[in-house]
């Protein structure tokens, strides 16, 4: 690809190549170029921790058939948002549990359990969520120029 990750203000662009058009759904796959580890905006993207990803893109009136090269585009805000529910909250959640249930309990073992085990259960409440979550994280594409 000529154009790796893009980084503008408002969204985070990535080429991909169509693997399937089922309808309004889209699945493009994203292979992750050696730029982006050195990108900055890494850590909102994602695609940078494995190789290869496949997305899935609902887009109705998008004209793209498979084999096709497209541009992914996601909304940085959306991107900061999962780095939250991920990485940032979570961690808040296990300081916040570690330093109260040791002062509480006087056992940082047993502080330090308590801590993981919230950790644990926020994730399976994001599991759980994920149907309720997912539609906000919406990705759109357009056709290489």
């Amino acid at each position: 690809h000529k154009i790796f990750l893009v980084s503008s203000e408002s969204a985070i662009e990535h080429p991909g190549t169509v693997e399937k058009v089922l309808g309004d759904r889209i699945i493009v796959h994203l292979l992750a170029p050696p730029a982006c580890g050195s990108c900055h905006a890494k850590s909102a993207c994602g695609i940078s921790e494995s190789e290869e990803k496949s997305i899935e893109v609902i887009q109705p009136g998008t004209s793209v058939s498979e084999g096709e090269q497209v541009i992914v585009v996601m909304n940085k805000i959306l991107g900061f948002k999962a780095l939250s529910l991920g990485y940032i909250i979570p961690l808040l959640i296990l300081l916040f549990a570690l330093f109260l249930f040791s002062a509480l309990l006087g056992s940082e073992a047993l502080g330090g359990l308590i801590s993981l085990s919230l950790v644990g259960i926020y994730y399976l409440l994001l599991y759980y969520s994920r149907e309720r979550i997912s539609p906000q994280f919406r990705f759109s594409v357009r056709k290489q120029s």
